[in-house]
C-alpha cells in the first residue's frame, strides 16, 4: 500500500512558510510507503525538494484548475494507491494515515467531513478536514475536467464533481480542528472527541486522528505555532 500526501500550497506569505514548517515537523518523520508532494501555482517549476509548481495563477477561482494540473502530473509520475489531499495548514500523522489506508479497499473511495445539503446546495465534503481518495477517483477527476465547476469553492466543486461522476463519499472520522478559545484551545473532532485545553500535553488524547487542522482564522501566522506544538506533543 502506497500513500501520497498532496498538499495544496502557495509561495505567497504567510502560506509559503507553512511548507517549511510542515517539512520541519510532521513531514520530517520518515514513514515507508508514504510520500509527500507540495504543489503551488505560478511560476511553474519542476519537482524540487518535494515542491512542484504548475502553470496556473494562484486564487480561489483557479484552485480547481491547479488541482487538476497537479494531480495529472502525480498520476503520470508517482505510484500510489491513495491520495490524501490536504491543505497547507494541516498537520498529518503519517503512520496513522498509512495504517488507516491499509484497512481500505483502494477503489472508488472518497472520504471527508460530510455536510448535508439543502434545497440550494447538494451534500458536500468540507475541505477543512481534508480529503482521502483512491487513485482511480483521482484519475476520474483528471479524465473528466468538464464536471468541475470552477465558479464554486474548491471543496464544494470537488464534491459535486464526484456526484456527477457517480463516486460516493463517506464520512471520515479521523480528523480534528484545533481553534483558539479564551486563554486556551478547543478541539473539535469528526469522531466526537471534543474538548478544551490549556496544556498542549492534552493533545495526546487525540490518539486516532491523522489529520489536524491548524488554521487560525484571521491570525494565519499562528498556524505554524500550532503545527510545532503538535509535533512536540503528539506520539509519533
Amino acid at each position: 500500500m502506497k500513500v501520497l500526501i498532496a498538499v495544496i500550497s502557495t509561495r505567497t506569505p504567510p502560506y509559503g512558510e507553512m511548507i517549511h514548517t510542515s517539512k520541519a515537523t510532521w513531514d520530517s518523520v520518515d514513514v515507508p510507503s508514504v510520500e509527500t508532494i507540495f504543489y503551488v501555482g505560478e511560476p511553474a517549476s519542476p519537482l524540487e525538494d518535494r515542491v512542484i509548481g504548475v502553470p496556473m495563477p494562484e486564487g480561489y477561482r483557479t484552485m480547481g484548475y491547479k488541482n487538476l494540473l497537479a494531480w495529472q502530473w502525480m498520476l503520470h509520475n508517482l505510484e500510489f494507491d491513495f491520495m490524501a489531499r490536504v491543505n497547507a495548514s494541516c498537520y498529518v500523522h503519517k503512520a496513522r494515515l498509512l495504517a488507516h489506508c491499509q484497512t481500505l479497499t483502494p477503489e472508488n473511495y472518497l472520504a471527508g467531513s460530510i455536510y448535508q445539503g439543502d434545497e440550494k446546495r447538494a451534500t458536500w465534503l468540507w475541505g477543512g478536514h481534508q480529503f482521502l481518495m483512491s487513485r482511480d477517483v483521482v484519475q476520474a477527476f483528471v479524465d473528466h475536467p468538464e464536471v468541475w465547476n470552477h465558479s464554486e469553492m474548491d471543496d464544494v466543486a470537488l464534491s459535486h464533481a464526484a456526484t456527477a461522476l457517480g463516486v460516493p463519499f463517506v464520512h471520515g472520522d479521523h480528523a480534528c480542528a484545533i481553534d483558539p478559545v479564551g486563554e486556551g484551545w478547543r478541539v473539535v473532532s469528526t469522531n466526537g472527541n471534543n474538548f478544551e485545553f490549556t496544556d498542549w500535553m492534552a493533545v495526546q488524547m487525540l490518539d486516532t486522528q491523522h489529520f489536524f487542522r491548524c488554521k487560525i482564522d484571521l491570525r494565519r501566522h499562528e498556524d505554524a505555532i500550532v503545527m510545532r506544538e503538535l509535533f512536540k506533543h503528539l506520539t509519533l
